[in-house]
């Protein structure tokens, strides 16, 4: 049986530009020889502004690709009384990817979420071709947090067989299993009943009712890109960063395939952060940049600039590391 190709954003009005620029990115990295088909879900305001019409033409550019709207508003209104929290911090447009099932019923096997400020640099072959069911699993994910980080989550019965907490940027949905075990009304239930605790919202509840059923994915495939900064904070010769193996993330920061935006400084604004200049030619090639929202000024080039050639200098350092500490300490294990 053929592998499927098949990827699902979510966004609301506020993410036109940002969501093309991603679907953009996925398509441009992808085998041109394998048909991909994105399923989109939006609110009724993406579709006013022109959101649909703006992802559509993206998506036309690739003739082996192929776009799916699905509008969440109806979906919502259902669930807003179980889906609204005192604690909610983000639009309620990210509950979006748990019904995926509802919201594209077709939709079988593997199904690959990325999140709207998300930029692929490779296809993802790997990911349309994870096996899930042999294990068991629900879903796959990079992983995000400790326990201890989380004593909330705990207390709120996430399993500790679990082990870290992950984040929901980049996942792998068996939609299969997910159907079969009623995975979309667990969720609904642990958040109706922990609401006023949780704090990352549909990330806690996958967190805590996937469990150990969730496979961890290489942190390659959800690179926050801070990453590129923050290497040369630690000590290369400890085993673990954070929640990542030493080796992985530094190959990550040399090589990763899903770079993430995280965090208030997103890239289709001003900023100084790693891969802005990819980030912006893509939108100079769909005609989303304008100088003036981008709020660039003579000053800011010249940070910029600085920025760049040090991100330049810490790949070069994570590539020395890779080809000598770690490699000398993986051939003496």
């Amino acid at each position: 049986m053929a592998v499927k190709r098949q990827v699902f954003l979510n966004c609301n009005e506020s993410g036109v530009v940002p969501v093309s620029t991603a679907v953009y990115s996925l398509l441009k990295s992808a085998d041109p020889t394998r048909p991909l088909t994105v399923f989109l879900a939006h609110n009724s305001a993406f579709e006013r502004v022109g959101g649909c019409e703006t992802v559509r033409r993206v998506v036309a550019r690739f003739p082996f690709a192929g776009i799916r709207f699905a509008n969440f508003d109806p979906i919502l209104e259902r669930h807003r009384e179980t889906l609204t929290a005192p604690k909610m911090k983000w639009p309620l447009m990210v509950w979006a990817w748990c019904f995926c099932t509802e919201l594209f019923p077709e939709v079988t096997g593997n199904l690959v979420f990325l999140d709207w400020d998300m930029y692929v640099l490779k296809d993802l072959k790997p990911l349309y071709e994870l096996d899930l069911k042999a294990g068991d699993y629900v879903t796959a994910a990079v992983n995000e947090s400790r326990r201890e980080h989380r004593p909330y989550l705990v207390a709120a019965g996430w399993p500790e067989a679990a082990g870290y907490a992950i984040n929901t940027g980049t996942q792998v949905i068996d939609t299969d299993t997910y159907r079969r075990d009623g995975i979309l009304g667990k969720i609904l239930a642990w958040y109706a009943k922990y609401k006023d605790v949780s704090l990352c919202v549909e990330q806690d509840a996958i967190n805590a009712v996937a469990g150990e059923r969730i496979k961890r994915l290489h942190i390659k495939y959800n690179f926050t890109v801070g990453w590129c900064d923050r290497i040369m904070k630690f000590n290369p010769f400890r085993r673990e960063l954070r929640v990542y193996p030493t080796q992985d993330v530094f190959a990550a920061v040399v090589n990763p395939t899903v770079l993430h935006f995280i965090g208030h400084k997103k890239p289709w604004r001003w900023n100084h952060r790693p891969y802005r200049n990819l980030y912006r030619r893509s939108m100079e090639e769909l005609g989303f940049f304008d100088r003036q929202a981008y709020g660039e000024t003579p000053l800011r080039k010249i940070v910029g600039a600085f920025f760049d050639f040090y991100h330049v200098l810490t790949r070069a350092y994570a590539r020395i590391i890779l080809a000598t500490v770690l490699r000398s300490r993986r051939q003496s294990a």
